[in-house]
């Protein structure tokens, strides 16, 4: 799925919403939180020059945006191994168990 995804972006120059229905077409039967979980993927490895030049910035919507869709794929990464829907303690203690600085450090 995550290869498609960035196959659509990159190659093809569609947009992440033309994207994520060529995705939704070829994967129907799939979670829609998979889906948000290859575009995350994709967008994480597209941000990581930005991410190792820390001068360059992020601005606030980029950042609130990548919140939201990190948030989103770990509930994907969550309710497809525990086959459940996932609460917001379960989210919490996964954050705590994995060490993920990003929410750790912001809980604290």
């Amino acid at each position: 799925m995550e290869a498609l995804a960035a196959h659509e972006l990159l190659e093809n120059g569609n947009t992440a919403h033309a994207t994520a229905a060529v995705v939704a077409s070829r994967f129907p039967d799939a979670s829609a939180l998979e889906i948000c979980f290859a575009l995350c993927t994709v967008a994480a490895n597209l941000e990581a020059p930005v991410i190792n030049h820390p001068k360059l910035g992020v601005p606030l919507p980029l950042a609130i945006y990548r919140t939201a869709t990190t948030i989103a794929a770990d509930v994907c990464f969550l309710q497809t191994s525990q086959q459940s829907h996932v609460l917001a303690w379960q989210l919490a203690e996964y954050w705590s168990a994995s060490g993920d600085e990003f929410f750790v450090a912001s809980a604290k």
